[in-house]
């Protein structure tokens, strides 16, 4: 596994295992093993959310919570918690409601029910989970200089923000003396979203886009990237032609909705190809171009068994040229890239 810093946090496996469904869908028995496999692998960073599993109401938290009570519970049974970076976030609407939670009383309240779900005294990346661009930035740091200050949050974060926004809350940090955002986390894969910017109840959901990706190289600023396996685009269905994938029948139609688009199957041929050259799946070259970006990125990966984290983790040792790299991310072959890539480098 390797490792990377967001802000001051070393040792930021560059894996992360998303646990949103833990405590839900995924019963706190798994969520251990999980957990188990994936600290044996040597990695150290789990994503979760003040409102993961609000939509379970018979789940281990009977809601929201859910997902950080079992990890909660797991870091406790393990007496581990010094050696996870913990990731979750704050200021979601209300589930049922669509209310807003990004106020200074709304946040700190869910900082605080999720530290007593996760049974620490501390986050260390805590999560803007929305933002509401009515609200002065300098107002949104501002509830969190306290927390900050108190050790209560490590790092700050913000999701699903644009890039305008988190250039003027970085500035204004620094200007101002108030906690700066070190990273963000907004979805993004080797599968191109139709859509990089939806607006619904909960806020706008963002997606990557070339302007978004030119921020992050020239700012370095880290992307933790959910949907970093594309809802299982890659893995599920390598063996489907593009035929059958936009078939009237085929199971899971929103995933072609969602990133249906030439660039997704130029990317999807040239991934299949590289695959069939490295000796390994499409889902592996996917992931792994997201391990080399020329910025900090730390793809978040949700598996449902030890065994398809097993298999996902073998993204971490296979090498991609810059070649290869950026020949995935225009999805144009490249004829000297695909000639190394004949040659089989893992």
């Amino acid at each position: 596994m390797n490792h990377l810093a967001i802000g001051s946090i070393e040792g930021v496996s560059t894996i992360c295992l998303g646990g949103g469904s833990y405590g839900s869908q995924i019963s706190e028995a798994a969520a251990a093993r999980l957990l188990d496999a994936f600290a044996e692998a040597g990695g150290t960073f789990v994503d979760t959310a003040h409102i993961y599993g609000a939509w379970d109401k018979t789940g281990l938290a009977g809601g929201c919570g859910n997902s950080e009570v079992a990890i909660g519970r797991w870091m406790k049974a393990r007496n581990c918690r010094d050696r996870m970076i913990i990731g979750t976030k704050g200021g979601h609407p209300d589930f049922n409601t669509g209310e807003t939670c990004m106020t200074r009383e709304g946040i700190r309240r869910h900082l605080h029910e999720s530290l007593d779900h996760l049974q620490t005294d501390y986050i260390d990346i805590y999560w803007f989970h929305r933002d509401d661009r009515a609200i002065p930035v300098a107002d949104i740091l501002g509830w969190m200089q306290e927390p900050v200050a108190q050790g209560l949050i490590r790092v700050l974060g913000c999701s699903n923000w644009r890039t305008g926004r988190i250039a003027e809350a970085r500035a204004v940090a620094a200007a101002q003396g108030l906690p700066l955002i070190e990273a963000s986390q907004i979805s993004w894969s080797l599968a191109q979203d139709n859509h990089p910017l939806v607006t619904n109840k909960f806020g706008e959901q963002v997606s990557m886009d070339d302007a978004t990706w030119e921020f992050h190289r020239r700012t370095q600023l880290p992307q933790v990237a959910y949907n970093g396996q594309a809802g299982g685009f890659f893995a599920l269905y390598d063996g489907y032609d593009e035929k059958a994938l936009q078939s009237p029948d085929f199971p899971r139609p929103g995933v072609i909705r969602k990133y249906g688009n030439e660039l997704t199957w130029q990317r999807r041929r040239l991934a299949q190809a590289l695959a069939k050259k490295k000796g390994c799946t499409a889902n592996h070259i996917a992931l792994a171009w997201m391990l080399h970006q020329p910025f900090p990125t730390f793809p978040i990966i949700g598996p449902g068994s030890v065994e398809h984290l097993t298999d996902s983790l073998r993204a971490l040792s296979i090498a991609l040229s810059p070649a290869e790299a950026e020949m995935l991310r225009a999805g144009t072959e490249d004829d000297g890239a695909m000639i190394c890539a004949s040659r089989g480098r893992m």
